[in-house]
């Protein structure tokens, strides 16, 4: 039991490493673009940090790169689903065969109801095709288990409790949409 604890407790460090390294680069000169869609969308700066958004750089390895830097260990990370592989190949200790997966993307960290990073949404900002999905999800680990998260309850929770009432939508934008409107009991599934 206290082996899972430290295990978690180092995924949840490893996704806050994660998520500060987006933030950064939403904020960088090569969140130019994503820093344009989200004016475009009409996100405001307080819901940009409210909800702790950022960029996935165009880069096969820029979070790949940073966690070598911090030497985090790159195969808990590759568990996390920051990384993958070429085809089902085994991920190496060394990161040297581990890219991004999130690339090109507004990132959404997905956070639970005390505000740990258990993953993260990212929507493509190429132009679109058949080959990329719009919107692309970590996959489950063993902090994100998408089935029993409910994105933005970190902040609905004491509004919800106020109005004795929740809004579900089905997406981020959605979801941040109504917030930025004044709708402050609003979760996405």
């Amino acid at each position: 039991e206290r082996q899972l604890a430290e295990e978690r407790k180092a995924a949840l460090k490893l996704n806050k490493f994660a998520a500060r390294f987006y933030q950064e680069q939403l904020e960088g000169p090569l969140g130019a673009a994503a820093r344009d869609y989200v004016q475009k969308r009409a996100i405001l700066p307080e819901s940009v940090l409210g909800f702790a958004l950022g960029f996935a750089p165009d880069s096969w390895t820029a979070l790949r790169d940073y966690f070598l830097k911090i030497k985090a260990p790159m195969i808990q990370a590759y568990e996390l689903g920051l990384f993958r592989t070429k085809g089902n190949e085994k991920p190496k200790a060394d990161g040297s065969n581990l890219f991004d997966t999130f690339r090109n993307r507004l990132i959404f960290p997905i956070r639970d109801s005390q505000g740990e990073v258990l993953g993260f949404g990212g929507r493509w900002l190429g132009p679109s095709s058949p080959e990329t999905p719009k919107y692309l999800n970590s996959p489950e680990s063993s902090v994100y288990e998408k089935d029993k998260i409910l994105y933005n309850l970190d902040q609905a929770k004491k509004p919800i409790r106020e109005l004795e009432t929740v809004v579900l939508v089905e997406g981020y934008m959605d979801c941040l949409a109504l917030v930025q409107a004044g709708f402050t009991n609003v979760v996405a599934n």
